[in-house]
């Protein structure tokens, strides 16, 4: 009972600790985010945060998955929010919560999908193989219903077009470096 109660605490505490360093990056940039900011705000010292994370990148990377957590609830929230049926509203309207969620949480998107940064360090990676995960799911069930519902046939090598053969007069300046002459 007593490990129960102390666990409870302890998860309690590294939630506090994620809090704190969310609060950080929304108001700051992640830039802002150091070990003795975020023990600042919970007050403790920086040297107790280790007995919960290995490091800053620790706490970034699990900062970012509670951000993409909750990102990816939201699109999931808005896929089943539209029929069934509807193939495109499913595929629109969580392009549009993203859209939207990343205007309101201008930190948080820079965090996941910014040029990694100094605090990030290392987690940067982790990070984004997280929400790519994550994002990959939504949209992808998506793709794999309307796949199911209307396959269309996949041509073989010989069937395609050439290389190039797209490439008319008026398409030229987009792969002019690619266009056979």
């Amino acid at each position: 009972m007593a490990t129960d109660v102390w666990r409870s605490a302890r998860l309690r505490f590294a939630d506090q600790l994620r809090a704190a360093a969310r609060d950080v990056i929304t108001r700051q940039g992640v830039e802002a985010l150091t070990l003795a900011e975020i023990a600042r705000r919970v007050g403790v010292t920086p040297a107790a945060l280790y007995r919960h994370f290995d490091d800053l990148g620790d706490i970034v990377r699990r900062t970012a998955r509670d951000i993409v957590a909750e990102l990816t609830d939201q699109l999931r929230e808005a896929v089943e929010g539209e029929r069934e049926t509807d193939f495109a509203a499913g595929l629109i309207a969580p392009a549009r919560v993203f859209r939207h969620w990343a205007l309101a949480h201008r930190q948080e998107f820079r965090l996941l999908f910014g040029t990694p940064t100094v605090a990030a360090g290392v987690a940067h990676t982790d990070v984004t193989a997280e929400w790519v995960r994550n994002l990959a799911a939504v949209w992808g069930a998506e793709h794999m219903r309307l796949w199911a519902a209307h396959p269309y046939p996949i041509l073989a090598d010989e069937h395609l077009a050439p290389p190039g053969a797209l490439c008319s007069d008026r398409w030229h300046w987009r792969c002019s470096s690619t266009c056979p002459r």
